[in-house]
């Protein structure tokens, strides 16, 4: 199966495919294990640069303030509403009165 078709069948990137790979013989490894013609040897290379380029994300500061959950949160807390019942209206159809027979 070709790495287009697959890509498009399972809607699918080439990042979100190789995820944690960090060389190129373990994507075609990977590639190869499911039985997948990879794409062309510059697209991984230009997707192994990007990737050696990227910036990592800091890890979050270890004194932030937590939320509070939503039933603690003031304010936030949903009235009781109670659906008022609904009177069904008769037909409007006007009545024939037995004189006009």
């Amino acid at each position: 199966m070709d790495w287009n078709f697959y890509s498009k069948r399972r809607k699918v990137s080439l990042e979100r495919f190789l995820g944690n790979v960090k060389t190129l013989e373990e994507a075609l490894a990977k590639f190869k294990a499911r039985s997948i013609i990879p794409p062309s040897l510059t697209e991984l290379k230009t997707y192994f640069a990007a990737a050696a380029n990227t910036v990592q994300p800091l890890p979050a500061a270890e004194n932030t303030v937590q939320p509070l959950p939503a039933a603690e949160k003031p304010g936030l807390k949903k009235p009781e509403t109670k659906k008022p019942t609904r009177i069904r209206k008769t037909s409007v159809r006007k009545k024939v009165s037995d004189a006009s027979v």
